[in-house]
């Protein structure tokens, strides 16, 4: 077929589209200050990419993936030569009888026909000297096309540098029936590491998080050496010595911050780091054990949960090596108020000196030694683990899943699964389930190697009746659920955390402020003033051993009250994490895929999430994650807030260290705030069930239109699926996505891509364009006076009436 006529196909295609714009427009008005409008917006965008020769200095910054992604156009690098008027180019004319309406369509269709391109972004200076620059062409060689049809543009090897040139050898070895879906196919057979490394030199999936590395979990286990070594010292020496130092007499200065308060806050930074590695285990067990070649360790480990409810118990999953951590880890939180314990005073031979607690430094002493076995334990355990992860590519938030998916074969059993109100009706719908998570081939082509989720159809497997594929009534009795009850409840919105709802949120709310209103008025009162000091009702007197009944009763108890907030604190705070990007997709305007898809503050490290949260510009996460760290000075100040005094009157009396009571009480109210700042906007987190393990996360992404975005068809790595969702694009360039119903009264409840003004849903390629070659040859068509589009001159739209367009 020659150019001339693949030219006239793009006129059908675009004015196919160009007939659905129409449609999309209220009838009766004039739309063409719209559409031109919406033209040169389109037009300053190719401008600001790199097109033409305003740049944008700070291009480069702000995305990085366009410093090695080369565009498919050579020549558009440069700007046209100054003395050279736009009608003297050889393509110059190509747009400028085309009617605006017209040209508004064409470029829709080439972002279509391109969606998958890049267009680097130039730079106003100079380009750095270890970057390859491309060859300057002349406008006849860019302009002048083959025999065929085709542009040729002589060796492109030089262009893009040794990133580009690795991409483009990858573009090249990939089988040319990649355009197909996986899912599509009817065999999938399991490939090994050792396998897929000798066919394309697939690096094995051992990836883990840095916490669960071997350097990581070694440094834990000799912080929990140094901190057993430095007990047994204080232990020993303080016995053989009677006392460590003497007691200068006063509550404040630095000698009394060493002894009753840089204990726990030590121990507390140790508790913090064992947490992390518990939450990045929990997190990428589901995935390892996915990645496992023994069906009966992948049974039902699609339902591990993701993260852990809370360290106020612990959780028992999966096998001895990750609970035994769990449950030890739990009992380590009580090294907290222990260590606030740790040193009193004693008087030997009249002088008063720091003393150890014998009892309580051994008993430290065992749990830092059980923390350490722990330590060891996932040491050993993780070291060379498979976690079905490609290097550099951390499953940590929604667009991860659906990268991991988009190519399944199982999505399909998923269907009726997104409406479903628990867990176990997840469960019971996927019985049998067995899914992999790993590299795949096809015996079609055995050397095509693929990565992702999917079920084995080869005879060394069960076949897919055995893996659970859903029944014909199964699947009518969930898939066909009606999205409201009798009653009207809604139940796409129905569920939400049990800490979040509004009666426990409230009810929180309200008695801690009933209580912080108390503890003032106790504090304050005449009274009752605390800084008189108040009697033990205990012998304050140590006993061999250094032991002092008051001092140890009234410095545990407060700490151990203060580590109950604190762990409530994390759980509000984790469910607020998990919970975020959900709510963002179910904005009824959508949101952008870096809030929502790409949001990753549930796999943060501490203060991590924070900074992420307010370069997003989610202050309620940003607030709340930074106070869920803060607060764990509350059991730190609380163990070593009071001690036992003798007053010049006589007797012995309670008292508090004023500073640090104040400091308490400060994040008191900052506690109570918080827990109000949760009350506000929690409708938006409301899902038909919870999205706290694999299955369910997958449920609202198996729909159809998600998997075949061309967003998630083949990412090279993360940077690349980041590109594809525009995260480097300015904010009113980004695509936007929400979590809802299908279009034309589909009745399938998922994420999808929000659709524009200038976009319908129901838009699709002409039936010709269907075919590879033929699209390919298209795209050539469409795209070859695209370089000069953006010097089309279209006229600013008149302000009519009350309407006005802005910038």
């Amino acid at each position: 077929m020659s150019g001339p006529q693949y030219q006239s196909l793009a006129n059908v295609v675009t004015d196919d589209m160009l007939r659905a714009t129409k449609e999309s427009i209220t009838p009766g008005i004039d739309d063409s200050p719209y559409i031109h409008h919406a033209i040169e917006a389109l037009t300053r965008q190719r401008n600001s990419r790199g097109i033409s020769g305003a740049h944008s200095s700070g291009a480069d910054e702000e995305n990085p993936m366009m410093r090695y992604m080369p565009s498919t156009v050579p020549g558009l690098f440069d700007p046209l030569p100054a003395h050279e008027s736009l009608s003297q180019s050889g393509s110059a004319n190509y747009y400028e009888d085309v009617d605006p309406e017209e040209l508004l369509a064409t470029r829709r269709l080439q972002r279509a026909l391109s969606s998958d391109r890049v267009i680097p972004a130039a730079n106003d200076q100079p380009p750095a000297p270890s970057r390859e620059q491309p060859p300057a062409m002349s406008r006849e060689q860019v302009s002048s096309p083959d025999g065929n049809g085709e542009y040729q543009w002589g060796d492109q090897s030089g262009w893009y540098g040794s990133e580009g040139k690795a991409m483009m050898d990858e573009s090249r070895n990939r089988p040319k029936h990649v355009h197909r879906s996986p899912r599509h196919l009817n065999h999938w057979h399991t490939c090994s590491d050792a396998d897929a490394a000798h066919i394309r030199s697939h690096p094995p999936l051992t990836y883990k998080p840095w916490i669960l590395r071997t350097p990581s979990l070694s440094a834990l286990a000799v912080l929990c050496t140094l901190m057993i070594a430095a007990l047994i010292f204080c232990a020993v020496y303080s016995d053989r010595r009677d006392g460590l130092a003497g007691y200068s007499g006063s509550m404040g200065g630095g000698q009394y911050f060493v002894f009753r308060f840089m204990p726990q806050l030590i121990a507390a930074v140790l508790l913090i780091y064992a947490q992390c590695v518990v939450t990045a285990a929990f997190r990428i067990l589901p995935f390892s054990a996915m990645a496992s070649d023994d069906l009966r360790y992948r049974r039902g480990v699609a339902f591990l949960p993701l993260y852990p409810k809370s360290f106020l118990w612990p959780q028992l999953v999966s096998t001895w090596q990750v609970w035994v951590p769990n449950v030890i880890t739990w009992i380590a939180s009580l090294t907290i108020p222990l260590q606030s314990t740790l040193f009193t005073v004693i008087i030997v031979d009249g002088t008063w000196s720091w003393a150890t607690v014998q009892g309580v430094a051994w008993v430290l002493v065992a749990l830092y030694v059980l923390l350490l076995i722990s330590t060891i334990i996932q040491i050993i355990f993780w070291r060379n683990r498979r976690t079905g992860m490609r290097p550099g590519w951390d499953v940590r938030n929604i667009a991860d899943v659906i990268h991991l998916v988009a190519q399944s074969n199982s999505a399909q059993l998923y269907d009726g699964t997104e409406t479903a109100a628990s867990r176990a009706e997840i469960r019971d719908r996927l019985d049998g389930n067995r899914d992999r998570l790993g590299y795949w081939s096809t015996p079609d082509d055995p050397s095509w190697v693929w990565h992702g989720i999917g079920h084995s159809t080869n005879d060394e497997k069960v076949d897919i009746e055995q893996m659970g594929a859903p029944s014909d009534s199964r699947r009518s009795g969930t898939s066909h659920r009606p999205l409201a009850d009798q009653d009207g409840t809604d139940r796409l919105h129905s569920y939400m955390p049990w800490c979040f709802r509004t009666s426990q949120v409230v009810l929180w709310a309200v008695a801690a402020s009933v209580l912080l209103i108390a503890l003032f008025v106790v504090s304050f009162t005449p009274t009752t003033d605390i800084q008189q000091g108040f009697l033990p009702a205990l012998k304050a007197g140590p006993i061999p051993g250094a032991f002092s009944a008051a001092d140890f009763l009234y410095s545990f108890v407060p700490s151990l009250i203060g580590l109950v907030l604190f762990l409530m604190f994390q759980s509000l705070d984790l469910t607020l994490r998990i919970l975020t990007p959900w709510g963002e997709l179910n904005r009824k305007e959508g949101s952008r895929a870096k809030t929502s898809l790409l949001a990753d503050y549930a796999a943060c490290l501490p203060l991590q999430a924070t900074w992420r949260a307010l370069k997003n510009r989610h202050w309620r996460v940003a607030c709340i994650s930074f106070l869920a760290n803060l607060f764990i000075l509350i059991p730190v100040l609380a163990g070593g807030l009071f001690m036992a005094m003798t007053p010049p009157a006589g007797g012995v009396r309670m008292y508090p260290n004023v500073p640090a009571y104040a400091i308490l009480l400060a994040l008191l109210v900052l506690y109570v705030l918080a827990l109000v700042a949760l009350i506000p906007k929690r409708a938006q987190f409301g899902l038909p069930h919870a999205v706290t393990c694999v299955a369910e996360i997958v449920s609202f992404c198996a729909n159809d239109e998600l998997l075949a975005d061309e967003a998630f068809q083949w990412p090279r790595d993360r940077r690349a699926l980041k590109g594809k969702l525009d995260a480097y694009a300015d904010v009113l360039d980004q695509s936007r996505w929400f979590i809802g119903d299908g279009q034309h009264g589909e009745e399938k409840f998922g994420i999808r891509r929000l659709p524009t003004f200038t976009q319908l849903p129901s838009q699709r390629l002409h039936p010709k364009l269907h075919d590879p070659a033929t699209l390919e040859k298209a795209k050539h068509t469409v795209l070859r006076g695209s370089h000069v589009a953006h010097n089309h001159k279209i006229s600013r739209p008149v302000n009519t009436g009350n309407s006005q367009m802005l910038d």
